[in-house]
């Protein structure tokens, strides 16, 4: 009656620091940890690896300019992040668990009127 619900997390850590290093010039960076997640009861695969997530964000942020830009990269490292997937369901079958989004870039480009 005391075991473990499995697939959740027992560590979590998410760490943020923003940085405007020039004026109208911002820098963000992101650490998403996830450790010590057990699997469910009778799920005999073996135990699903910790990750960690590093995202950077890079944007302007002028005053008097009606254009704002952004450049990221999420999962700065490629991290093989992976989530649990169900285990011994009719319908859902993923042996290797979910993964999770590997490295990606995203440029922004905003307007104000």
């Amino acid at each position: 009656a005391n075991a473990d619900a499995g697939n959740a997390p027992r560590h979590h850590v998410y760490l943020r620091s923003d940085w405007r290093f020039m004026p109208d010039w911002r820098l963000n960076a992101q650490l998403n940890w996830v450790g010590g997640r057990k699997r469910v009861a009778g799920d005999t695969r073996p135990e699903i690896d910790d990750y960690m997530t590093v995202d950077l964000n890079l944007r302007t942020d002028p005053k008097n300019v009606p254009w704002e830009f952004g450049f990221s990269i999420r999962n700065l490292f490629d991290a093989d992040a992976r989530e649990p997937s169900p285990f011994s369901t009719p319908f859902v079958n993923v042996p290797n668990d979910i993964p999770l989004a590997g490295r990606a870039f995203f440029v922004q480009a905003v307007h104000r009127f």
